[in-house]
């Protein structure tokens, strides 16, 4: 197999795999409803942590919590919540990042069932920075909050509170196969190149007006390959969207992690390609032998 008829078919795998997803949903599959009644905002959440009236549990990996962290946070498992009676006597808010929240919500209604008063903290960390909450360890750190993997991305895009926003100047074939829902800004992309002085919400179309009326919205950032962001994020500050988080690689690191997922979907031995044969041990290339 020659090496464009390999790129060919991983091609095709891709648009394949992407496809079969979405047939599923278009089959009766609906998109994952988001339970806002299990949400608390940043504002409330800060009010009452400094109130001691309830219990932050910090579901981070120990790694990520001791780098960066509310004060006053317990840090534990998302599992060990239950294990912990004690746990029952205030109410207790779930926080992650804050864009991965299906498993928070599993656990908070299984938490409800066994005795707890369980919520969760919506948009996270990142949500928290955004209304300046007390952070404490290491503040360089601050921009893991917002920024999204592929494999976390994937997990969530389905949920209806995700709302994913192409930046890219120009809108490719790969953002309208992999992301077809997504909306289109490129004056915002624009910004990385030349900052836009006067760029305001009015600015943004009607689809995207229609987010701020929703505090629950998880509004994800992308362009082609994931660069400039930095430059981005001060246009959509001006455009007062809230916290938002950024797709880590863009749109072809998330091409490239559905290529592996889809690959690796297949038995072992159509994983492996073999693109030209290899001359026998001992020769080299052609039929020229090693002295």
């Amino acid at each position: 197999m020659t090496m464009n008829q390999l790129k060919m078919s991983t091609i095709i795998t891709i648009i394949a795999f992407f496809c079969l997803s979405s047939a599923a949903i278009s089959a009766g599959q609906q998109l994952k409803r988001h339970d806002p009644s299990l949400a608390v905002s940043a504002d409330s959440a800060i009010r009452q942590h400094r109130k001691n009236r309830i219990f932050l549990i910090d579901v981070r990996n120990r790694k990520a919590f001791g780098t960066l962290r509310i004060p006053g946070t317990l840090n534990m498992p998302l599992y060990a919540v239950k294990t912990q009676p004690f746990l029952k006597s205030r109410p207790i808010v779930l926080v992650n990042e804050g864009f991965a929240g299906s498993l928070l919500e599993r656990e908070c209604r299984q938490l409800d069932q066994k005795g707890f008063k369980a919520s969760i903290l919506t948009g996270g960390l990142n949500a928290w920075r955004y209304r300046n909450g007390p952070l404490e360890g290491n503040l360089f750190e601050v921009k893991a909050f917002s920024t999204v993997t592929s494999r976390i991305f994937h997990q969530e895009k389905d949920l209806t509170k995700t709302i994913v926003i192409d930046v890219s100047e120009i809108r490719s074939s790969t953002s309208r196969q992999l992301i077809p829902a997504a909306i289109h800004l490129p004056q915002i992309g624009a910004s990385a190149k030349q900052p836009i002085q006067n760029f305001s919400a009015s600015d943004l179309n009607a689809s995207v007006r229609e987010i701020k009326k929703n505090p629950n919205s998880a509004i994800l950032i992308t362009n082609q390959d994931g660069k400039g962001y930095e430059h981005i994020e001060k246009t959509i500050a001006k455009a007062n969207l809230g916290p938002v988080f950024y797709l880590a690689g863009g749109l072809s690191g998330y091409s490239r992690f559905l290529e592996h997922l889809a690959l690796s979907r297949k038995p072992q031995a159509k994983r492996v390609k073999t693109i030209n044969e290899c001359s026998p041990c001992g020769k080299k290339s052609g039929s020229e032998s090693l002295e």
